[in-house]
């Protein structure tokens, strides 16, 4: 999924691959009463214009509300959503906070078994369990969304098990911010990437050189290639 301007102010269009993704977006932001965007610093105020590409079809969300979570954005669409009554984000901690001090009583089999089947809140804490078997129980949750799968692609602290389960996943690997997670994560295995860097893109190349810790021989290989290519960058003026 893609986040593009609108044509008014304050509008957003979010731009699905196909028709399978858009139904599978909406069963589960109308299952959970929201979703989350990779995408910081929307206004409280945003609408949003849902397309799937080669189809007529698109949706209007008008959400309750927008709430700033970090580097992401939680669109909240229903009363129901325990997010809906929660104007700042501080109260938001507040209401999860006895979700975390259970996380804390939990075994890893307890966690893991949860992971599978967490909500959006659940989800939101169990993500940052430093317990690698967390995070492949988690990859099997049915209802993971592409920014939280993005996160976890570009976390350094990610299990090499888990990035080589997004590599695996080549619907997943289709989406920008995904597969940069990928290609610029010190944990992945530098021969991934190294094997893949002569069949990306330019815009892909051209994202890798600007990364900031991004490998000196995975920069060097990315820079060969442009090279290669004929791919040149602009110095700003």
């Amino acid at each position: 999924m893609k986040v593009l301007p609108g044509d008014k102010d304050h509008e957003y269009v979010l731009e699905f691959s196909d028709q399978q993704e858009f139904e599978s977006f909406f069963d589960n932001a109308d299952r959970e009463g929201s979703f989350s965007l990779e995408r910081s610093g929307l206004p409280p105020a945003s609408e949003f214009r849902a397309v799937a590409i080669g189809s007529p079809r698109s949706r209007k969300i008008r959400p309750l509300k927008v709430v700033p979570v970090g580097d992401f954005s939680l669109v909240v669409l229903t009363e129901s959503h325990p997010d809906s009554k929660s104007p700042e984000v501080e109260e938001k901690r507040e209401h999860l906070k006895p979700l975390q001090e259970q996380l804390r009583g939990m075994t890893v089999t307890e966690k893991a078994m949860l992971a599978m089947r967490a909500n959006l809140a659940e989800r939101r804490l169990l993500i940052q369990d430093p317990n690698p078997k967390i995070q492949e129980f988690l990859m099997r949750n049915p209802r993971l969304t592409e920014p939280e799968i993005a996160w976890i692609a570009k976390n350094p602290m990610s299990a090499i098990p888990t990035l080589l389960t997004i590599i695996q996943h080549k619907e997943w690997m289709s989406v920008d911010a995904i597969r940069q997670g990928i290609l610029t994560n010190p944990k992945t295995p530098s021969h991934i990437i190294l094997d893949r860097i002569p069949h990306l893109s330019a815009a892909d190349l051209i994202k890798m050189r600007q990364a900031k810790n991004l490998r000196e021989d995975i920069r060097e290989a990315v820079q060969r290639q442009m090279k290669k290519k004929g791919i040149v960058v602009r110095k700003e003026s």
